[in-house]
């Protein structure tokens, strides 16, 4: 009976996304082939948290945020770090920041149809890792974007871990972006999106309470690269801590 009611759950969800997908992007698409400006992505990217808002809602998932959210006003952007349990965190990621945040990709997804027209125009940045030079001209550009004053997420684990670590070890990328631009860091803990939208096993999706929270922003200035492995520990332990109050055995349940 659950397995008939969670392919039930998932049809309704494949129904609302499609529909949600026919109403909002022809509407953009038109806005980013006449309109090809920074100003229209962010008018698009606007569009976009409607959209994915109204579809989580339909499906049963009520966002929930935690946090300060009037400290997240001191700056117009940040380096936003966030735990990677479930293929929603993208969706939620542009869900819960400001209009002006900008995504990593893989290089191949701007090739793909569709997603790909849309990854290109809404400014998104492909990261390609193939070469020590591929990956340096991806850096670079990650590093002008936010120099250009746009807020990034990034995945500090670097993909979604099928495991029950409630966290897994950092990689130096985000840390070194946000100490080379001097833009602060917030801590985006996604609490249970790997209960709602569990990445093991069949693709599922469950109705219920998404939620989500932030850390107050972590000053940058004056910190050098001697400072990455600190600045590290420092958020790993303060998202560990989240996800711990949340799941007190200290492990991410699997299911």
């Amino acid at each position: 009976m659950e397995k008939l009611i969670y392919s039930i759950w998932k049809f309704w969800a494949l129904i609302v996304f499609v529909i949600i997908g026919l109403i909002f992007l022809p509407i953009m698409t038109l806005l980013l082939l006449i309109f090809p400006t920074k100003s229209t992505q962010n008018i698009c990217n606007y569009l976009f948290k409607i959209g994915g808002f109204l579809a989580l809602i339909l499906i049963g998932i009520i966002p929930i945020f935690q946090g300060d959210y009037k400290a997240l006003k001191q700056h117009n952007k940040y380096v936003y770090i966030a735990n990677h349990r479930a293929y929603l965190d993208i969706l939620i990621g542009v869900i819960f920041t400001s209009v002006n945040t900008r995504f990593l990709s893989k290089s191949e997804v701007f090739e793909w149809p569709v997603i790909g027209f849309f990854t290109k125009k809404l400014g998104h940045i492909p990261v390609d890792r193939s070469s020590a030079k591929a990956r340096t001209t991806s850096l670079q550009q990650i590093k002008q974007n936010v120099k250009d004053g746009k807020s990034l997420i990034l995945f500090p684990e670097g993909r979604i871990h099928k495991n029950t670590n409630l966290l897994n070890s950092f990689k130096n990328g985000a840390f070194s972006t946000a100490i080379e631009t001097e833009t602060p860091i917030v801590c985006l803990t996604l609490l249970n999106a790997g209960i709602i939208n569990p990445s093991h096993g069949k693709p599922k999706i469950r109705p219920g309470i998404l939620r989500v929270k932030f850390s107050k922003p972590i000053p940058t200035i004056g910190k050098s690269k001697i400072d990455i492995d600190q600045l590290k520990s420092e958020t790993f332990e303060l998202m560990h801590k989240h996800l711990l109050e949340y799941y007190p055995a200290g492990v991410y349940p699997m299911k």
